[in-house]
């Protein structure tokens, strides 16, 4: 099972936004791979309180409205392998919505948040990465020749995947109370 076929696979789920679905699937996947150090992430999740990140999206979509007639917005976290230091997300916001056809549109945004916004709850899995990036383990891992080391290049793809689809969930809407 590869990272892109799976990819392929739950795409039309998350255009639902059934994220629990995703999210059940890769945690099987990483289930039966053999154990790794990054099979930490089937334990965590992020911590972050969904309203206050619900109320920095609010916050700056009111920031910006005055300025932009802004049709879509866009959040994308920092790699996690290269930055285990700190894991973080940023928003963009466009004046107008590129569909789902080829998204070169997402490199041309109107206006972006000054900030950012730490994400918390995963400090563990960050020591994993930066272990292997201050011993450049990472430029060992490779598909092919030594099964194991291709078992581990493989978990460490599908943790990555299953970090993003966390943070979906953390970004997810959220009801309000009424």
């Amino acid at each position: 099972m590869n990272w892109g076929s799976v990819a392929n696979e739950l795409s039309p789920y998350l255009r639902q936004g059934d994220l629990d679905h995703c999210i059940q699937r890769v945690t099987s996947i990483l289930q039966e791979l053999p154990n790794s150090p990054y099979h930490v992430v089937l334990d965590m999740d992020f911590t972050n309180d969904p309203r206050s990140v619900a109320a920095y999206f609010d916050n700056f979509v009111a920031s910006e409205w005055a300025y932009h007639d802004l049709a879509a917005l866009y959040t994308e976290t920092n790699g996690f392998f290269i930055n285990p230091d700190r894991w973080y997300f940023d928003i963009f916001g466009y004046e107008s919505y590129g569909g789902h056809e080829d998204y070169d549109w997402l490199a041309g945004w109107d206006v972006s948040a000054s900030d950012s916004v730490t994400l918390t709850g995963m400090e563990k899995l960050q020591q994993v990465y930066q272990y292997h990036e201050d011993t450049g383990y990472f430029e060992t891992l490779s598909y092919g020749g030594d099964p194991e080391v291709q078992q581990i290049r493989i978990a460490v793809d599908f943790c990555d995947l299953l970090i993003v689809l966390r943070f979906q969930n953390l970004i997810r809407p959220i009801e309000k109370n009424t």
